[in-house]
């Protein structure tokens, strides 16, 4: 029987020998409460020099791979969520997903597979669409949103305002 491969042996394949994805999470504060509402899970690729900020390596990944940091940091994030919040809690986690992720066949299945694994609620869940340009497949995009939404889970734009298509997304996307 074939070994399964562990999640050192993932992140070796994705970025080299000795190399990690972990999740730093930033906390999000209710600004009418004053008080920690969620986090944003924000990746860091840990090596033998210690963190790199993410625009490092991000932007060199192939799109097989950024699905596999999605999925890796998904997992990773749930699990610290479940294990550090109890039960009565209501704080939410915010993953980023780039928006191609969202049209590709497998994205909803690690979604849902992950929620199910961590029993970690939809509706604490917020996935944070990087805006990285025009979508190409609008239809297509607003499709797998609803899809998401229906699930439960929370969707936003990622540093609203930051980029071009902003005011684009906010009138056509259902976020």
């Amino acid at each position: 029987m074939p070994r399964r491969r562990s999640a050192t042996d993932r992140s070796d394949a994705i970025f080299g020998a000795g190399c990690s994805i972990r999740p730093v999470f930033q906390p999000i504060i209710d600004a009418r409460r004053g008080h920690v509402a969620g986090f944003e899970a924000l990746a860091r690729l840990v090596d033998a020099n210690g963190y790199g900020a993410t625009a490092d390596f991000l932007a060199s990944l192939p799109d097989g791979a950024r699905l596999r940091l999605f999925e890796t940091m998904l997992d990773r994030s749930l699990a610290v969520m479940t294990d550090l919040c109890r039960p009565d809690e209501t704080f939410y986690v915010s993953v980023n997903a780039e928006r191609f992720l969202f049209l590709d066949t497998s994205f909803l299945t690690i979604v849902e597979r992950a929620l199910r694994k961590h029993a970690f609620p939809a509706y604490r869940l917020v996935l944070e669409i990087l805006e990285d340009g025009v979508i190409d497949d609008e239809a297509g995009m607003i499709e797998s949103l609803v899809r998401v939404r229906n699930l439960g889970i929370r969707v936003a734009l990622d540093d609203i305002g930051t980029a071009q298509a902003s005011l684009i997304n906010i009138k056509t996307l259902p976020v």
